[in-house]
């Protein structure tokens, strides 16, 4: 690709953080049509096939996956380059107000906001964890960092990595086990709070309620919840994966999959501190996709 530039590798790693062409057209600030036809053109100029597709949306061809791993590591270097600018040209300070969920924030979100912390002294982020129903309003928040399949239409901003679900109990009484759901034991469900949530709705649809003996309003609760007797739940494999004592019976749970986004209010010109968390929690959280997924 010796006449590729940084341009055309951006709309291609748009559609594919994005899913579709109209994602993209929002991430990047243009018109659907004009994604389009970049896509086509660098299809057409190089004779491969980036995408297959469908009524769901543009899914990536092996090839597309193989130049996507190389915009990655541009996307990457770039962005070091302007924040290195922005470091020595422009003094970022203020108050930047974050709203996540306890799963986000206990996955690594932490973390990252500690290491911006670390390179941005002058910013300080003040963080409103919470799994009500995302209101950035309500929150006086400049930025969410949610769960969601599809976000508020009032919302805009990047779909970055996938957050799958699976089912996990305690080491010691799941050694063995062939179908869970056919299992007698009890389950941990989930309350009020986690109503919208793809778990909260396959535990309706699965789990006889005479059969839950617990409730929990936060993820964080489950594997105490779980290690305490012969129970089964959901947790996020970010969440489960990483617990001593805890097993993830069977594999991911595909129809529980949900996305994280990086979200700001629409039609809101952001100051640069704002944009700049933005972008740097954007990378972090790519760096965690594996993890997020539930994959090795």
């Amino acid at each position: 690709m010796h006449s590729a530039n940084w341009d055309d590798l951006r709309f291609v790693l748009a559609v594919v953080d994005g899913g579709s062409a109209k994602a993209a057209a929002a991430a990047l600030d243009v018109d659907h049509t004009t994604v389009l036809r970049r896509v086509s053109a660098l299809e057409k100029h190089y004779g491969v096939k980036l995408f297959d597709r469908d009524q769901s949306g543009y899914r990536p061809t092996p090839t597309c996956h193989a130049i996507v791993e190389i915009a990655r590591s541009v996307s990457h270097s770039v962005a070091e380059i302007e924040q290195e600018i922005l470091g020595r040209h422009r003094r970022l300070e203020g108050r930047v107000k974050l709203t996540t969920t306890d799963t986000i924030y206990l996955c690594g979100l932490e973390d990252m906001i500690a290491e911006f912390g670390t390179l941005h002294p002058d910013i300080v982020v003040e963080t409103h964890v919470t799994n009500a129903k995302l209101d950035i309003a309500r929150y006086a928040a400049d930025i969410a960092v949610r769960p969601s399949r599809a976000p508020p239409q009032w919302l805009t901003g990047r779909r970055i990595t996938g957050l799958s679900f699976a089912l996990y109990g305690a080491t010691t009484e799941f050694a063995k086990i062939d179908d869970p759901l056919t299992e007698q034991c009890a389950w941990v469900g989930l309350g009020e709070a986690l109503a919208g949530s793809p778990a909260h709705g396959w535990i309706s649809d699965n789990v006889q309620p005479e059969r839950i003996v617990l409730r929990a309003d936060s993820f964080a609760l489950v594997p105490a919840m779980l290690l305490s007797g012969r129970r089964l739940g959901i947790m996020p494999c970010c969440m489960g994966d990483c617990r001593d004592g805890l097993m993830r019976i069977g594999p991911v749970r595909r129809e529980m999959d949900t996305f994280i986004w990086v979200l700001t209010a629409q039609g809101h010109q952001s100051p640069q501190r704002v944009r700049t968390l933005c972008d740097f929690l954007a990378r972090a959280l790519r760096r965690r996709k594996a993890t997020m997924e539930g994959r090795p």
